[in-house]
Order: structure tokens, then sequence, then C-alpha cells
């Protein structure tokens, strides 16, 4: 499990290494960007100072995370994986994401949300029509729901709400489950893997993440 969080980690940094590089090329002409705006409002062009600053804010807005939760780790790791998933050509939905996720550690966020997603998208890549993979959380009471299903070309076997084939990922998703005394179980339909998952967030649970 240490090698495939190391992993993770390691290219999680690999991806702000390289958005550190972005930024800084940006903000190397930021200074002539200013005074390019600064030229136009003073000679009267203020339609094209407008437009000119919109360009600025396009080339700005992929740098920030979108907020699609509380978490900034999560933030950038959804951000991260909804764009890859565009590049792939995979249709990745974030339908709902109202739970605080404070009680995990951020090394078992990563494990958790990394490793599904990537499993998912990997199966949703081999789809031929409407690759995609659809995602919500939901908090409730003491206990977090996280549901995430994707599109497959095949049909899973799978017993009594388990894979009977596991990945090392897989494995790391379930590890991870047991730290917060949760519960895992995986269902095939209509060509749609989905695979839902309960937290305990306890107190018992935040001091055994600790």
């Amino acid at each position: 499990m240490m090698e495939q969080q190391e992993k993770l980690q390691y290219e999680n940094y690999e991806i702000q290494r390289e958005k550190y590089a972005d930024v800084m090329a940006i903000l190397h002409d930021v200074e002539k960007h200013i005074k390019q705006m600064e030229r136009l409002y003073q000679e009267k062009y203020t339609d094209e100072a407008a437009a000119y600053a919109g360009q600025i804010n396009d080339l700005l807005r992929p740098l920030a995370p979108f907020p699609y939760t509380g978490n900034p780790i999560l933030n950038c790791l959804l951000s991260e994986k909804k764009k890859a998933a565009g590049l792939a050509g995979i249709r990745f939905d974030i339908e709902e994401f109202s739970a605080d996720l404070r009680f995990m550690r951020p090394v078992d966020i990563t494990t958790l949300f990394g490793n599904l997603i990537d499993n998912a998208m990997a199966a949703a890549a081999r789809c031929k029509d409407d690759p995609y993979v659809i995602l919500s959380v939901r908090g409730f009471h003491e206990m977090v729901s996280v549901r995430i299903a994707n599109g497959v070309d095949r049909e899973i076997s799978i017993k009594n709400g388990e894979l009977q084939q596991k990945g090392i990922g897989i494995l790391n998703i379930e590890r991870c489950v047991n730290t917060y005394e949760g519960s895992i179980s995986y269902t095939y339909r209509h060509r749609q893997l989905a695979c839902s998952i309960l937290l305990n967030r306890t107190e018992d649970c935040r001091e055994r993440s600790i």
C-alpha cells in the first residue's frame, strides 16, 4: 500500500510542479500585460482593454482548481482528473459533493479518490459509445456516502457485492475504507459498474486515522 501511496503522491507532485511552471510563465509577462492594458485605457480603447483583460483571465482560469469541495487537496485532484478525462474523451460528471471530509487524512483522500477515479476512467476509456464517469459524495449523520459509476465494455463478475478480480488499486481502496470502519460494494447493470462506499466519521475513526 505504501508503494501505491507514494506513487499517487509523486504523481500529484508532478501535476503541481507542472502547474507551478505554467504559473511562473504567465507571471513572467504579467507586468507587460498590465502596461499594455494601461496604454489601451489611456488611449480610450476601453473595449480593446476589456477584451485583453478577458484573454488574461482565460489564461489564468485553468491554473486554479475548481472549488468542487471545501478540501483544497481534493479540489486539485478532481480538477486534474476532470481535465485528464476531457483529454481522453471521457465525460466526467460530479453530480453532488456535500460531505465534509476533514476527518480523513490527506493521504487517505488521495488514495481513495485517486484510485477510484483512475479505475473508473481506465474502464470507461475502453467503451466505444459515451465513455463516462459519474461521482457523487454525500454526508448524513456520522456517515459519508461515496458512489462512482462508469460505463464498461463487458460484463463484470460480481459476487455478494464484491469484485471477483482485484488489482492493487482496489485493494488499497478497501484498506482505506477499513480504516474508517466503512463498507464497499459493487453492482453491475446495463453496462455500468458502480462502486458504493460508506465511511464512518466517528471520533474513534478520526483518532485511528491520525
